[in-house]
């Protein structure tokens, strides 16, 4: 059950764009801050993966 709260916690993280705190995005173009967000997002979502799941879920 860790593992599933983790899961969605990492999920409320890539929505939310928490990672932002660690960027300096007063350096970037719009553009280029954008880009780095929607990456950041993709890649904390990413570590949500249902394939980290225990076997009971994957089933």
């Amino acid at each position: 059950m860790i593992t599933v709260g983790v899961d969605i916690y990492q999920l409320y993280a890539a929505y939310e764009a928490k990672f932002q705190g660690e960027l300096k995005l007063v350096e970037m173009s719009d553009t280029a801050e954008k880009l780095v967000t929607l990456a950041g997002r993709i890649g904390t979502a990413a570590r949500a993966s249902p394939l980290e799941w225990p076997e009971p879920w994957c089933s």
